[in-house]
This record gives C-alpha cells, sequence and structure tokens, in this order.
C-alpha cells in the first residue's frame, strides 16, 4: 500500500490503519519530506519516499513496476499522481482520494471538477486511466465511528497532534492557515471550552 501525504493527519491514521490491516508481511510506503521520515516510519510505514528530491511518479514507476500497489491512498489529492499510477498501481488495484485539492478561483475550480469526472467516469478507451478510482468521504455512522473507536482501543491506531489553537478569531485563522500550509505533521486541533 502507498499513502501519499504520510505526515498528516489523515496520512499518519492511514499509515496506521494500513499496518493493522496487513500485518508485519504486508508493506506500507509513504511520501513525505525527509524530515518526517522517522515519524511515518515509527507510525508504521516500512519505507517513505522524500517527494521533495525524487520525480515522485518516475521513482515509482521505476521502483515498484515489479511489484505494483494494491491500493494507493492519496491523502494530498494529486490528479498528476493518479493520471501516472498505471505502472505501479496493480491493474486491479484502486486509487483512493481522501479529501482534494481546494481551489482557489474558477479556472482552478473547472480543472479541479474536470480532473475529478475525468478519474471517476472517463473510460480507458477514451484516454483515461486504467485503474479504479475512488474519492473517500468522511461517513460518519456509528458503525464507522465504533470500527476507528474500537481500533483506538486497541491501540491500532493512535493520533499525533501537530498543534492546538485556542476558539478564538487568532486560533481558528491559524489553524486554518496551518492546515493550509501542507506542512502539518499530524492533526490540528481548534480547542472548544
Amino acid at each position: 500500500m502507498l499513502i501519499n501525504g504520510g505526515s498528516g493527519g489523515v496520512g499518519l491514521h492511514s499509515i496506521q490503519i494500513a499496518r493493522h490491516i496487513v500485518g508485519d508481511t504486508g508493506t506500507v510506503v509513504a511520501t513525505c519530506s525527509s524530515k518526517n521520515f522517522q515519524l511515518v516510519k515509527e507510525n508504521g510505514a516500512n519505507d517513505a519516499i522524500d517527494y521533495t528530491s525524487v520525480n515522485l511518479t518516475k521513482y515509482l514507476a521505476e521502483s515498484y513496476a515489479d511489484k505494483p500497489f494494491d491500493l494507493i491512498v492519496d491523502a494530498v489529492g494529486s490528479f498528476d499522481l493518479f493520471k501516472e499510477c498505471s505502472p505501479f498501481l496493480n491493474p486491479m488495484g484502486c486509487y483512493v482520494m481522501v479529501g482534494g485539492p481546494i481551489p482557489s478561483g474558477l479556472r482552478e475550480f473547472i480543472s479541479t471538477a474536470w480532473n475529478l469526472f475525468a478519474a471517476m467516469f472517463l473510460p480507458r478507451i477514451l484516454g483515461g486511466v486504467p485503474r479504479r478510482f475512488q474519492m473517500m468521504l468522511t461517513n460518519p455512522t456509528k458503525e464507522n465511528v465504533s470500527a476507528v473507536g474500537k481500533l483506538v482501543d486497541e491501540k491500532a491506531v493512535k493520533t499525533i497532534l501537530d498543534s492546538e489553537w485556542p476558539f478564538d478569531n487568532h486560533g481558528i485563522e491559524e489553524a486554518y492557515t496551518r492546515i493550509m500550509s501542507h506542512r502539518a505533521r499530524g492533526k490540528i486541533v481548534v480547542k472548544v471550552v
């Protein structure tokens, strides 16, 4: 399994859940900057790839073509990675995007909408990517919350806290700025008292 964006809040949880599912025999690989290698490995990744020092899709195609991933969880929202995933994602595998890019204008909105439409509905014969794509959105059902709670109780998943902010204008602005920096190392909390 590959986790793109392994050092963020979603990425770290994904690594831990993946490790729980695949056990000691499975392989979990994460992308992050080199300063976060230790963090992602401590949380269950077998290997970490510094996305800042390599051409990520080329590196993955060269390194994992022989043994492609069965699942890619993209916590960054990279349509470019999805478009190039065929050499390193098993033909029966799935690319799961958790969240996605936040468009900041009309042009970016149209581009994001087109990329999402193409990823989900453009068939291979018309130039689409020959891999299954799924967009993951949180569905806080009782069953889902209980399943996550069980993983926490079993100590299979722990939350890594990046920062905590007060519930006031300044705190909320700072928390949002930290989230949008894409440099958080774990979850960002706004404390409501």
